[in-house]
């Protein structure tokens, strides 16, 4: 029997679809690998979750599952480490469609506060608003998922076995 090697990317924040595709993988044969290649979070309304069980499926098998970074888990830790002004913070929070992403990290009350600030601000500077709401999201995020944020940091880059090479978005294969 061959062992097989499951790649799934872009999953985005989608929770049920990772279930039903979880749902076709074989891990009981422990020969069979998982590799996540990236993008796990951003735009879906369950981010954070998606992040949570990928994660439990690397302490469950971790000799068969890989998980590397994604260019919007890059993203997502360059909000969290940035400092609040520059503008890849403020960039990446105004890209998040109705705040989807942050809102499935969020306590009820930190999506209360940031709503408030942005309707007292908004109206003066639309970045002078969002800049309000970075420092209350980021110590939320902190606070409640430091251990998943130190387990993002540490993601790899790429994944190779003998005759593969796997990465989120293409390699020099010159180099």
């Amino acid at each position: 029997i061959m062992s097989l090697i499951y790649a799934m990317s872009d999953i985005h924040g989608y929770f049920k679809p990772l279930e039903d595709n979880l749902r076709l993988i074989d891990l009981s044969d422990i020969e069979n690998k998982l590799v996540f290649c990236g993008d796990y979070m951003d735009y879906g309304k369950e981010s954070c979750q998606v992040l949570y069980k990928i994660k439990a499926l690397t302490e469950q098998y971790p000799q068969q599952v890989v998980v590397l970074m994604g260019n919007h888990e890059y993203m997502f830790l360059e909000f969290l480490f940035l400092k609040n002004t520059d503008l890849q913070v403020i960039e990446w929070l105004t890209t998040d469609k109705e705040f989807h992403t942050i809102n499935s990290f969020i306590s009820s009350d930190t999506k209360a506060e940031v709503a408030s600030q942005l309707n007292r601000h908004r109206a003066d500077n639309y970045f002078s608003a969002y800049e309000k709401c970075v420092p209350i999201i980021k110590k939320d995020i902190l606070n409640n998922h430091n251990e998943l944020v130190e387990w993002l940091k540490n993601l790899p880059y790429y994944y190779e076995t003998a005759n593969q090479i796997f990465v989120h978005a293409g390699i020099d294969e010159e180099a």
